[in-house]
């Protein structure tokens, strides 16, 4: 019931599939006066049952979205 009034109830199925690993291989590919740090990783194995959107890095505590 809403506020549109009374209907049958409906059913759906939701599918829950394998997570994303982790990356591979995470590499620091260059350093500049400790200011600046490129790392590279090669993408993961499974990439679960979604896209991924982007990567959380993770400096001092502080999650950097990349």
């Amino acid at each position: 019931m809403n506020s549109a009034g009374e209907s049958l109830g409906t059913y759906g199925a939701i599918i829950v599939g394998d997570i994303t690993s982790p990356p591979l291989f995470p590499l620091r590919t260059s350093i500049a006066a400790l200011s600046n740090v490129v790392i590279s990783w090669t993408v993961p194995v499974s990439l679960g049952c979604l896209p991924i959107r982007y990567y959380i890095i993770n400096r001092n505590g502080v999650d950097l979205i990349t």
